[in-house]
């Protein structure tokens, strides 16, 4: 299994893959499960290759907010893989779409007035990190998804075999 060649179209950013038809092919004659499995462990190859391990790599804060960034089943797909900040680091978030002005109430008895307790400025990092790698996640998919594919078949089976020889 290999993509022939890669062809792209420049001016709208958009491109296929001609030769992905021999690996579509092949997919088609497994089993809805297995497929799914294979699909989704290529797609999960291929984000953790371009997304996650370069945005650990050049996240500017500290370690445990590079192990916050990370990789989860995307909703409503069974072969999609979502690439972004997960609930062990929320600050992350607070960091990159900012907050809003926090202030507390005035209390007149003590001759108080609100107090503007501050806000958190936006610092888009990793937006903009995941966006700017579009032309390489497709690049690294035409090039190296057969390979993804072919690694995540044999080991989906592997465990099969298994399961069966036990039997």
């Amino acid at each position: 299994m290999s993509f022939d060649k890669i062809n792209t179209n420049q001016s709208d950013g958009t491109g296929s893959i001609l030769g992905a038809d021999n690996i579509i092919k092949a997919l088609e004659q497994l089993p809805r499960n297995l497929n799914n499995k294979v699909l989704y462990h290529a797609n999960l190859s291929i984000v953790q290759t371009v997304i996650r391990d370069p945005l650990r790599a050049a996240l500017p804060y500290g370690k445990y907010s590079k192990r916050g960034i990370g990789l989860r089943k995307a909703k409503g797909t069974k072969t999609g893989v979502y690439a972004g900040v997960t609930s062990t680091a929320f600050w992350l978030r607070f960091l990159e779409k900012g907050t809003k002005p926090r202030t507390t109430r005035s209390n007149k008895r003590y001759g108080r007035t609100k107090i503007n307790r501050g806000r958190i400025s936006p610092q888009p990092f990793i937006i903009p990190f995941i966006n700017s790698k579009d032309q390489e996640l497709f690049n690294e998919t035409a090039e190296l998804y057969d390979l993804y594919i072919t690694e995540s078949l044999k080991k989906n089976l592997d465990k099969t075999n298994t399961k069966l020889s036990k039997l």
